[in-house]
């Protein structure tokens, strides 16, 4: 949520997502436009390449990588490789 958060206020500061690119429904909901999506999704891939050092690996790797790499790393903690799981905590 707080990547997806941080994504959305980017967008919007920079003016690539506007008021007109929602739409209320009757029943109160609110609806992005098609074109707005678009512009979301092509932001969220070009974030999904920023590097990054991960914080116990202590290498650069995608943004897009770090679910994997936790993934890698809670399965080396199932399997008694690691004594503890390393959570992935920014700052």
């Amino acid at each position: 949520a707080v990547l997806a958060d941080r994504q959305a206020l980017t967008l919007l500061n920079r003016g690539q997502l506007r008021g007109q690119d929602f739409r209320r429904l009757d029943s109160g909901a609110v609806m992005m436009e098609d074109a707005a999506r678009r512009t979301v999704i092509a932001a969220w891939q070009e974030r999904k390449r920023d590097e990054r050092r991960h914080p116990f690996l202590g290498e650069n790797a995608a943004l897009g990588l770090f679910w994997h790499l936790q993934a890698l790393l809670l399965k080396r903690h199932m399997r008694g490789d690691l004594d503890g799981y390393p959570p992935c905590l920014w700052r």
